[in-house]
């Protein structure tokens, strides 16, 4: 967790030309915090798909518990932050997707690109970095940003958001059920429903507006961006170069792989 990330980062001295990546869980089911930041007890899992929960939990305790997980990682990562940004040029913080907490009837962060999910924080902190920015950009500009600034061809389809052009329009993706939703669906009587949730839904953000895809239709926030934004939706898509990538099928995961995925509830 962060608390034993920020130990490790402070044993450590690092060199001049290394990478470290984070994964800190604590906003993330479980919603699990020391006791001292526990306001409310913690709730079992959501065990939510879209906008069908089969949690029995009341509705304002996972609230609460969350909102006890972010604050409780807000105030590590402020120590954590500290001592990487003495030995790091370049410091990126951000969230890989966000969290639906009843909006739109939905729980969780297992379905859709609702506007919840995807509009999430991101920080730049290193020498020349001031101010901020409502330009819309993508967590691939950030895997390009990285390999920028290692001095590495970025490549791909992300755009390095070390100079000075940041701006445009981003896609957002989702690609169906994982296998765990697909199961849970089915195993509490639900398979009737895979469909609805079982198919790609799409948006795109532009500076001050986001329209979305549902299982319910095209939605849309802010304004100002194109007079058809269904269409220019489709253009987006059209340009993307997808490829047909079948599931690993019956092939066996090794043990320690299993147990990192497992660890991070990927498993």
């Amino acid at each position: 967790g962060a608390a034993e990330a920020l130990e490790m980062v402070r044993s450590v001295s690092f060199g001049d030309r290394e990478f470290l990546f984070l994964n800190l869980m604590e906003a993330h089911e479980p919603y699990r915090v020391p006791d001292e930041y526990a306001t409310v007890e913690e709730p079992p899992l959501a065990d939510a798909v879209g906008d069908l929960s089969v949690s029995s939990d009341p509705p304002d305790t996972l609230r609460q518990a969350y909102a006890d997980c972010a604050r409780y990682l807000s105030d590590v990562y402020r120590e954590l932050f500290e001592t990487l940004h003495e030995q790091f040029d370049l410091v990126v913080t951000l969230s890989d997707h966000g969290e639906l907490l009843g909006e739109h009837d939905a729980w969780g962060h297992e379905h859709g690109v609702y506007p919840e999910l995807t509009h999430v924080p991101l920080c730049l902190s290193g020498e020349g970095f001031e101010g901020t920015s409502d330009a819309p950009v993508s967590l691939v500009d950030v895997h390009a940003t990285v390999l920028d600034a290692a001095g590495l061809d970025p490549g791909g389809r992300g755009r390095s958001l070390l100079g000075d052009d940041v701006g445009g329009e981003r896609l957002t993706e989702y690609h169906g059920l994982t296998p765990w939703s697909e199961r849970k669906l089915g195993d509490e009587g639900y398979a009737d429903r895979v469909e609805r949730y079982d198919r790609s839904l799409r948006g795109f953000a532009a500076q001050g507006f986001y329209g979305y895809e549902t299982p319910d239709g095209f939605a849309e926030t802010g304004s100002g961006a194109v007079d058809d934004p269904r269409e220019r939706l489709a253009e987006l898509a059209d340009e993307l170069a997808v490829r047909d990538v079948q599931g690993a099928g019956d092939t066996e995961v090794p043990e320690e792989v299993e147990d990192r995925l497992k660890d991070l509830g990927y498993a």
